[in-house]
């Protein structure tokens, strides 16, 4: 590499009414570099490579985890708010009055839904996570369409409250359930 030269070139522009002309810098770089230099060889152990690996491998499953992890919980915490919202008496009868309400109210859940499908994962904790909020969301939804469809009749028996409805509901579920599972 010998006769190797490089160069360095530099512009000063100057605006209009600068008395002091553009120039150009040339400056010459002699490189460091002979023919006969000798390469330096690393020598690392497969061990440490391996274990860095492994290293780099973990942390990117606990990132891919934690961020798994910060969806589900977010989407719970709104279903919590939907829950809360339908266990006012105004919002159930908002539902089961205006169908745009409803709607409305079914889109929310629907989104949360997706949300929750978004996440895919091969850890058993978050999925297990995943299908319990999921199966949540899928009551609340079941819950809509039964206020919100339900003919009222009168039995003589009014639930004392929302949960006492809900209660009531998840057992009519369950009973439905067990029958389609022994059929």
């Amino acid at each position: 590499m010998e006769g190797a030269a490089y160069f360095y070139s530099s512009s000063v522009w100057f605006t209009a009414g600068d008395p002091l002309p553009r120039t150009k810098h040339q400056i010459p770089i002699q490189s460091s570099i002979e023919e006969g230099a000798i390469p330096i060889h690393v020598h690392l152990n497969i061990a440490s490579i391996h274990a860095a690996a492994s290293k780099i491998q973990a942390s990117y499953r606990g990132h891919v985890a934690r961020s798994q992890l910060k969806t589900i919980v977010a989407v719970n915490s709104e279903a919590d708010k939907c829950t809360a919202l339908m266990q006012r008496q105004e919002t159930v009868d908002r539902v089961r009055v205006d169908e745009r309400e409803r709607v409305r109210f079914n889109e929310r859940l629907m989104a949360l839904l997706l949300r929750l499908d978004e996440v895919h994962t091969h850890f058993p904790e978050i999925r297990e996570l995943r299908r319990r909020v999921s199966r949540r969301i899928v009551g609340l939804l079941e819950i809509l369409d039964a206020v919100s469809g339900e003919e009222i009749e009168f039995s003589g028996h009014f639930p004392a409250s929302w949960s006492e409805f809900v209660k009531e509901f998840e057992e009519k579920a369950e009973e439905g359930f067990g029958e389609s599972c022994e059929g």
